[in-house]
């Protein structure tokens, strides 16, 4: 083998290398996202928002002295039909999915920010729903709201509903849920009422609006204010989101003090 023929042969190795490691890359930044065509609750290997959602990420600071400036069109966009909030507050609403494991992988980092988020700002989770099972998840979700242990529930939910990977028998989620449920003081006729009552179908509703609003795409989604909705594939780890949600409320905060 000639010398020249040894470099070319390194030189193609070194790049298949570097392709293959930029693929594990871009895989690590996979979440959830719509796949309309169908109703399988399996919609965890789906494109989305890319972010790198690992619960090893950095945690973000509230504070928004630092010099970086991120740029709409960017890292962020402006919705185009606003969601409106009955707040005085700036409100970070965070679009989410129970059976999303990169939902899950950021909820410590976001409810470690919410408790030191700045002042006059709401933090508000609203579930997506692309199809029958992920309603059923939104539900759920909207009745462990009304519970004592709400933020307990709704962290165990993350493990039952990823539990269920690849099931696709509603009834099955539902039993299960169900059985989550029990613990905390709900029954299964009673969770089974609830699931099928006026007010949480009046939120669900409500939900599915915010998502047409938010032209949700994938989750986790950060909007800010009902305006800025923050673009994940702009950023290398999941504390940026956060980071770029401080930069948008101080935006935000200058803009009202005007």
């Amino acid at each position: 083998m000639t010398t020249s023929t040894i470099f070319k042969t390194t030189i193609f190795t070194s790049t298949i290398r570097t392709l293959f490691c930029c693929s594990l890359l871009c895989l690590s930044l996979v979440g959830c996202s719509d796949n309309t065509g169908s109703d399988d609750s399996n919609s965890d290997n789906k494109s989305s928002n890319n972010t790198n959602t690992s619960s090893n990420s950095q945690s973000a600071s509230s504070d928004t002295s630092n010099n970086e400036t991120y740029s709409e069109g960017v890292h962020y966009s402006v919705l185009k039909d606003p969601i409106t909030h009955n707040s005085d507050n700036i409100v970070v609403t965070e679009f989410f999915w129970y059976g999303c494991s990169h939902c899950a992988n950021f909820e410590p980092l976001l409810h470690q920010w919410d408790k030191t988020k700045p002042a006059g700002v709401s933090l508000e989770q609203s579930p997506a729903m692309w199809n029958d099972t992920m309603k059923l998840h939104a539900k759920a979700f909207f009745v462990a709201q009304t519970l004592e242990n709400a933020e307990k529930l709704h962290a165990q939910l993350f493990s039952v509903i990823m539990g269920l990977h690849g099931q696709k028998d509603l009834e099955k989620h539902k039993e299960a849920l169900a059985g989550a449920f029990q613990p905390y003081g709900l029954d299964k006729d009673a969770f089974y009422a609830q699931l099928n009552g006026f007010k949480i179908n009046g939120q669900l509703s409500q939900a599915a609006k915010k998502m047409q609003q938010a032209q949700l795409k994938g989750t986790p989604l950060l909007v800010v204010n009902g305006k800025y909705a923050i673009n994940n594939g702009s950023i290398k780890r999941a504390s940026e989101l956060l980071t770029i949600a401080n930069f948008l409320i101080a935006k935000e905060q200058a803009s009202i003090k005007k």
